[in-house]
C-alpha cells in the first residue's frame, strides 16, 4: 500500500481508544455523510483508497486534514484480499483498543456517553443496530484489537470471516450506537437484479473451487433471494440447511424460505426451530392478520408477548422487534390497523 497522508495519533484521555477503517473506490456521493458522522467521535482511522478516479480521495482528505489518522492508496485484488490490508493496518497500531468496520455508504448514530457503555464490558466482538432498506437488525461492528479479526481471502466475496484470536469469545449489544447503511456506496450504483446475480455467480464459482462450506449456500441463497430468483433461492438455503452447522444459520435459511412460501407451516417450523427469536412469531402474526385470521394472529401474538431480549443470538438478531415491534403490533391489532408492516 502507498501512504498518501499521515496524522499522527495524540491520546488527549484515559479511556478506550477507536479506529475506524474503510475501504473506498469511487464514494465521491456519499464519503462526506459517512465521515461527518463519526469524525469527531473515533479516535483514529485507516482508510485504503482502491482506485476512485473521482473525487473521492480529495474529499477525504479536506474532510480529515486535521484528524489523526493514515490514507493509502492500493491496487485492487480481490474482496477479501483488500478488506485484509484495511484490518492488518489496523491490528499493527497499539494504541487502540477497538477496531469499527466501516462502509462508505454508513452514516453512524451516537447517544451520550457512548464509550462508557463499551468500555464496561468484557467481549470480543460487539453488535450494533443496522438501519437499512432491508429493515432494522444488528451486525457485528466493532471488535477488540486483540482478536485480531481477518477475513478468508480465499472467496471473491466476503462471506466468511478467517483467523481470529479470541479473548473472551463473546458478543455484546450496544445500544448508544447505531448506524444506518444507506446502500448507495459505489457497489451498490449497478441495477438491484443485475448486482446479486452477478454475486451469486461469484459464490457460486467459489463453491465449484473450495466444496460444499455452509456459508457459501447462505449468502447464494441470499444473493438469489435479493435477485428475485426464488425457487433457485429456496434451493441454495436448503442445501445450507442439509449441510447443519451454525443452528443461527440454519434458522435463518428457514425464515428466509419461510418468507418466500409464505406458508404459516414453515414459519411454525422456524419457531420450533429457534423459540426464542422473534421473527418467525412477527412474521407469522402479520401473514395471519392479513389473511384476517384474527383469532390464529392473536394466539401467536399471546406467545410472542412472553419473548424477552436474549443476548445469545448474534445473526441479525434485532432486540427491537420484541421490545417495539410486538407492542406496535399488538396496537395494530387492537385498533384494526391493516395498513402493512416493516
Amino acid at each position: 500500500m502507498k501512504l498518501v497522508k499521515k496524522n499522527k495519533y495524540v491520546k488527549k484521555n484515559n479511556g478506550p481508544t477507536f479506529g475506524a477503517g474503510l475501504m473506498v473506490k469511487n464514494e465521491e456521493h456519499c464519503i462526506k455523510r459517512c465521515i461527518e458522522s463519526w469524525k469527531n467521535e473515533f479516535d483514529y482511522f485507516v482508510i485504503v483508497d482502491t482506485g476512485s478516479d473521482d473525487n473521492t480521495l480529495k474529499i477525504i482528505k479536506e474532510l480529515l486534514k486535521d484528524y489523526p489518522g493514515e490514507i493509502y492508496q492500493d491496487e485492487w485484488v480481490k474482496e477479501g484480499i483488500n478488506r485484509n490490508r484495511v484490518c492488518d493496518r489496523l491490528n499493527e497500531l497499539d494504541f487502540l483498543d477497538y477496531l469499527v468496520g466501516v462502509d462508505a455508504d454508513d452514516e453512524f448514530l451516537f447517544k451520550d456517553n457512548w464509550k462508557e457503555e463499551i468500555s464496561s464490558t468484557n467481549h470480543d466482538m460487539f453488535n450494533i443496530i443496522m438501519m437499512s432498506e432491508r429493515g432494522t437488525q444488528t451486525i457485528p461492528k466493532i471488535r477488540t484489537r486483540a482478536c485480531t479479526f481477518r477475513f478468508d481471502d480465499r472467496f471473491s466475496v466476503h462471506c466468511l470471516y478467517g483467523p481470529t484470536t479470541p479473548q473472551t469469545n463473546t458478543n455484546g449489544l450496544l445500544k448508544k450506537v447505531s448506524f444506518i447503511h444507506h446502500q448507495d456506496g459505489a457497489s451498490h450504483k449497478q441495477p438491484t437484479k443485475e448486482k446479486y446475480l452477478k454475486y451469486s455467480e461469484m459464490i457460486k464459482a467459489d463453491i465449484a473451487e473450495h466444496g460444499d462450506i455452509p456459508r457459501m449456500y447462505f449468502y447464494l441463497g441470499d444473493s438469489l433471494m435479493l435477485a428475485g430468483e426464488y425457487d433457485e433461492a429456496k434451493k441454495a438455503f436448503e442445501k445450507r440447511i442439509a449441510l447443519k452447522g451454525w443452528d443461527e444459520e440454519v434458522y435463518y435459511s428457514m425464515l428466509n424460505i419461510a418468507r418466500i412460501n409464505k406458508d404459516p407451516l414453515y414459519y411454525r417450523a422456524t419457531i420450533e426451530h429457534s423459540p426464542n427469536r422473534p421473527e418467525g412469531y412477527i412474521e407469522l402474526i402479520y401473514l395471519y392478520r392479513d389473511r384476517r385470521e384474527l383469532n390464529r394472529a392473536y394466539d401467536w401474538l399471546k406467545r410472542a408477548k412472553m419473548l424477552t431480549v436474549s443476548n445469545d443470538f448474534r445473526l441479525f438478531y434485532n432486540p427491537l422487534l420484541i421490545t417495539e415491534t410486538i407492542p406496535r403490533l399488538e396496537y395494530e391489532l387492537d385498533k384494526g390497523l391493516f395498513l402493512g408492516h416493516g
